[in-house]
């Protein structure tokens, strides 16, 4: 939505709905106070010092004075939020980075086919640590290196960060920053990124501050739109929390998903709403938990008579109304880790079920868009129904990781899969997956990418095929999380100590690979019809002549 206004009207439009800035410095609370998150506090030690916009800034000139202005006032709070630094305190994170950095180098599989200079990005972390002010540019230097990475299973969280917020999610104002597309609303609103990187809102969270419809599109914050604020953000001293994914695709989607967890940065935002006109609101200073973020808001017409009813519902769906179509979602492998061999063998059978109930259908559509992962072996039952020659076995990747004590890298194969006796399936199957699809489903997604009659459409997926399997537990240096302190400084680190490859290619390494068959974005005009693009794509698909042909 493009549509402007000169700058006049716009202000005598939007002037009842905007609230300036305060002209009284907010205080917030020492580094030794106790936080009570409940009650909300404002962290902007100062007013912003500068006149917002009413609307977009269509200038290059001044978009640029405007990120440099807000990155500035940003980094300055972070500087006072977070603490002095002293020389002592830059000799403890040297160290702790020294150390951080040798258990990753020794244990972690991530630097498999990773495109960077990591020497260089450590020493560029070092200097950026002997020249921080505060502790808040300090954790920012380590926690950029540590995406760098590009793993969503490597993740860092600073202790001082962690006891200050009371949670790793993200608190409106706050001097930090926040990648993922998980956690509570800054907005009230959940977003989804269509074409061209527009962002819609999906669904609203009742009660939420800003009036949001379906269809409504975030045009700016401060004047500028999103996408034009991260690299500034990225380049910027905040401390950043939250896990990236592995691919470039992927991470430039998660980057661009994550506004929902930094409105609270900014000071405006501007809203095209759905019904053509533009709207400029003030952000609040303070933490709203406006709900949970949810991605996945469209519904499935479904025939209430042949629903997949199991007793745990790990596995939805059914077939589709009117049609011998079987619709199957799902977004995990496991729940509950302190019963996880139950819950494995749960999903297994759940999933094997779905399946094999289904092999009447004419096609099926495997919904896994934010999947979080677990274990890909829990897909087998399911998967070996899809074998399309009975004599066929399939072994899919094996796994890396260090043997402790040594230099060597050992392989493990993944198990193989073997075909069921009491049917098959080779119908058309299309797969539906995001950039929120991670870990054991990227390594799902491998797997169906070698069947011939299965399709792998929607965004890039995480591209994070490593994981955290302990092959031994009583050998200290297979357990993914660190924990790196001296003195008052704490940090932990999650990493992975596994990566996999392709079963008879151990050149071909699957971490930050991409496996689609075919790229689809979500289009502006569905979100606002409330109908899902890429769930309309698969039907394309299954009823094409090409999907047909190649079947044939």
């Amino acid at each position: 939505m493009n549509k402007s206004f000169p700058l006049l009207i716009l202000y005598i439009l939007l002037s009842s709905c905007i609230s300036s800035p305060s002209n009284q410095p907010l205080v917030h609370p020492s580094l030794l106070e106790e936080i009570n998150i409940s009650e909300g506090f404002p962290a902007i030690t100062e007013p912003w010092p500068y006149e917002m916009p009413m609307g977009i800034i269509d200038h290059t000139q001044q978009q640029e004075e405007m990120i440099a202005k807000t990155i500035a006032f940003l980094e300055e709070n972070t500087r006072s939020f977070w603490g002095t630094l002293e020389n002592k305190d830059k000799e403890e994170y040297l160290t702790l980075l020294n150390e951080m950095t040798q258990a990753l180098e020794y244990n972690c599989m991530s630097f498999t086919n990773l495109d960077i200079n990591w020497e260089e990005e450590k020493e560029i972390c070092r200097t950026r640590i002997n020249q921080a002010q505060g502790h808040g540019e300090a954790l920012g230097a380590i926690s950029r290196l540590m995406v760098s990475l590009q793993d969503a299973h490597v993740e860092f969280r600073p202790t001082l960060m962690l006891n200050r917020l009371s949670t790793m999610y993200a608190i409106d104002g706050i001097p930090q920053l926040l990648i993922g597309n998980e956690g509570p609303s800054q907005s009230g609103a959940n977003f989804i990124l269509c074409a061209d990187d527009r962002i819609l809102v999906s669904s609203v969270v009742p009660g939420n501050s800003y009036n949001w419809n379906v269809g409504d599109e975030l045009l700016a914050l401060n004047g500028i739109a999103w996408p034009q604020w991260i690299p500034a953000l990225q380049q910027s001293v905040l401390p950043i929390l939250g896990r990236t994914e592995g691919n470039d695709e992927a991470v430039r989607l998660n980057w661009l998903k994550s506004i929902n967890l930094n409105m609270g940065l900014f000071e405006t935002v501007t809203i095209g709403r759905v019904d053509g006109t533009i709207e400029t609101l003030e952000v609040g200073n303070t933490y709203h938990h406006h709900g949970e973020i949810k991605e996945m808001p469209f519904e499935k017409a479904l025939d209430e008579t042949r629903l997949i009813t199991q007793e745990n519902n790990f596995v939805s769906g059914g077939y589709l109304q009117n049609s011998n179509i079987a619709y199957i979602r799902f977004d995990t492998f496991n729940l509950d880790m302190n019963e996880y061999r139950g819950y494995a063998n749960a999903f297994y059978n759940e999933f094997k079920n779905a399946i094999k109930d289904h092999l009447g259908s004419e096609a099926m559509i495997i919904d896994i868009r934010g999947h979080h992962g677990g274990n890909a072996e829990q897909s087998y039952g399911g998967l070996s129904y899809l074998i399309e020659n009975k004599t066929r076995r399939m072994t899919f990747m094996n796994w890396a990781y260090r043997i402790p004590g040594s230099d060597k890298i050992d392989y493990t194969a993944m198990p193989t899969l073997f075909p069921k006796d009491d049917g098959e399936y080779t119908n058309p199957v299309i797969v539906l997956v995001d950039s929120s699809t991670v870990s054991a489903a990227d390594n799902l997604i491998y797997i169906f990418s070698l069947f011939p009659h299965i399709k792998v459409i929607g965004q890039a997926h995480s591209g994070s095929n490593s994981g955290f399997m302990n092959l031994d537990p009583t050998i200290e240096e297979y357990n993914p999380w660190k924990e790196f302190s001296t003195e008052d400084k704490v940090f932990h680190l999650l990493y992975p100590v596994m990566a996999n490859y392709h079963y008879s290619d151990m050149n071909f390494a699957l971490l930050r690979r991409n496996f689609l068959d075919e790229r689809v974005a979500y289009r502006a005009e569905d979100v606002i019809n409330h109908e899902d693009s890429l769930f309309n794509r698969a039907l394309e698909i299954i009823h094409s002549e090409e999907m047909n042909m190649e079947l044939e």
